[in-house]
């Protein structure tokens, strides 16, 4: 199963995406959400010493 994800700006934002493209089409039998509280990280740098 892929990794796809979508950034939502807040949960009125994901649950209009939902409807629009998970419960409007009769192809999609199920989804399942993740919501992230908090982050440890919020850049993708690697702290690298050369």
């Amino acid at each position: 199963m892929p990794d796809d994800h979508v950034d939502a700006a807040d949960i009125a934002g994901y649950e209009a995406f939902t409807h629009r493209f998970f419960f409007a089409d009769s192809n999609v039998r199920k989804f399942r959400t993740s919501i992230v509280i908090s982050t440890e990280k919020s850049t993708q740098e690697l702290p690298l010493d050369i």
